[in-house]
This record gives C-alpha cells, sequence and structure tokens, in this order.
C-alpha cells in the first residue's frame, strides 16, 4: 500500500483471537488455533468490524478518502465492505474469486496434482461438504472446524454471492486476476465481470496478468508484485484518487 498511495495511513483490523501472543507459523492445520479465531472469524463479520473501525477512524480524523484493498480471502473482504459502506472511495481486489466460493474451491481440485479419480472422489467430498455446512444443525455447527476456520467463515465462504455484492457496490472498483491462478479460478472471475458489465457497471475495471500466479509469482519463481503495484497506483490516479 505504501508504493500504491506514498503519503497514506494503513488501517488493518486483526481478526478475532489473534494477536501477540499467538506465534507464527506457516502451519496449514494449527493444534493452537485460537476458539475464538474458530467462533467468529468470517468474511462479512470482518467487514461488519472494518465497517465500524473506519466510522470510528473518521470521527477523530479528517481523511478526505478511504481506500479498500485486499487479496485473495481479502479481496471478497474489501468487496463486502465497498457494498456496505459509503465510505469506501475506491477498492482494487486481486485474486479474489468468481461468483461462487464452492466452484473456485472445485476448481483449485481440479488444478492440483493427482489422478482423475482422486480428484474425483475429492470433489465429491467438497461438495458433500458444503451441503453439510448448509444444512447442519445447532449443534454440529460447533463442532465444525476444517481447514482452521469454524462453521461460521465457511457459511459466509460458501453462501456469499460476489456478483450480487459488486451488483450493490457503487465506487470506482479495480479487479485483478492471474491467468495462472490454480486457487482462484480465472474464467469464472471472467465470466462474472462481463454479467456486470452487461448489466450496466460502469465502476468495474478488470486487469489481468495472463502469466502469474494466485501471489502474483511469475513462471520463473520472481514476484511481479511492484509491476502490479505500479498498475494499481495507476488507476487509482485515473478514478481520482490522490497518492
Amino acid at each position: 500500500m505504501l508504493q500504491v498511495m506514498p503519503t497514506a495511513d494503513v488501517l488493518t483490523v486483526e481478526k478475532y483471537g489473534i494477536d501477540a501472543s499467538l506465534p507464527y507459523s506457516n502451519d496449514t492445520e494449527r493444534a493452537d488455533c485460537p476458539p475464538a479465531y474458530l467462533r467468529h472469524d468470517s468474511p462479512v463479520q470482518r467487514a461488519s468490524d472494518l465497517d465500524t473501525v473506519i466510522a470510528d477512524v473518521l470521527r477523530q480524523r479528517a481523511y478526505r478518502q478511504v481506500v479498500a484493498l485486499g487479496g485473495s480471502e481479502g479481496a471478497v473482504v474489501a468487496h463486502l465492505l465497498a457494498a456496505r459502506s459509503d465510505r469506501i472511495a475506491a477498492t482494487i481486489a486481486f485474486n479474489g474469486g468468481g461468483q461462487w466460493f464452492l466452484d473456485d474451491l472445485l476448481y483449485s481440485i481440479a488444478s492440483a496434482p493427482g489422478s482423475a479419480q482422486e480428484k474425483a472422489a475429492s470433489m465429491r467430498s467438497m461438495r458433500g461438504f458444503a451441503r453439510h455446512i448448509r444444512t447442519a444443525t445447532p449443534e454440529a455447527q460447533a463442532r465444525i472446524t476444517a481447514s482452521d476456520h469454524g462453521y461460521r467463515w465457511w457459511r459466509d465462504s460458501l453462501a456469499t454471492d460476489q456478483l450480487a455484492v459488486l451488483r450493490t457496490s457503487r465506487s470506482p472498483t479495480l479487479i485483478i486476476q492471474s491467468g495462472a491462478d490454480e486457487s482462484a479460478s480465472p474464467d469464472a472471475v471472467l465470466a462474472m465481470v462481463a454479467r456486470l458489465h452487461q448489466a450496466g457497471k460502469r465502476n468495474i475495471t478488470y486487469k489481468t496478468y495472463p502469466a502469474l500466479d494466485h501471489r502474483l509469482f511469475g513462471p520463473d519463481g520472481r514476484s511481479r508484485m511492484a509491476d502490479v503495484v505500479n498498475d494499481m497506483a495507476s488507476w487509482l490516479q485515473g478514478v481520482g484518487i490522490e497518492p
């Protein structure tokens, strides 16, 4: 963000239960994942929390413009925030997936190594898990934990219709999608953006980087984040956001 808007202040709102007492780890599954995080964290809750904190900050400081920026899951949160808040002057979201999270999960399974039989089994399991989330009883909900996420995260992520969310947002929005992304389906994102443009949404700008992956790395293993950031800065200037 410093490169995109050099004079801006950066506001981050941490997830529930994540503080300095929790040591950093790259482990996908963590035995010490805080119970408060599993109970309360979800994209919808994070957007609500951000909106509340931004409102409080703006009561104390006279910021002229607020820009929402997020990647992957954070991109979904940025869209949700912009849709619910009139305080967002512009939104930048990269590699946040298409209309439905389940489609991106299935795409990720299809893109992963493994045999066709293994992938088909994993897809059936994922569809079954999604059905379980939709129909889980209150007792079952309390027991659901998968990939360090609790029931609320899975429920909100699977239920969020990004197409509907973006239809309600009014601020200028830049959607960035990597063409070699193996986590979020580039085709699903392109189809969603096409439907938005067909519906007359002129606040949506789409930009793709065909050779980059989910982390904005190129085929040579080098990060291209700096190039993407320069394009973000140019877009912000083009929609009237001061650097």
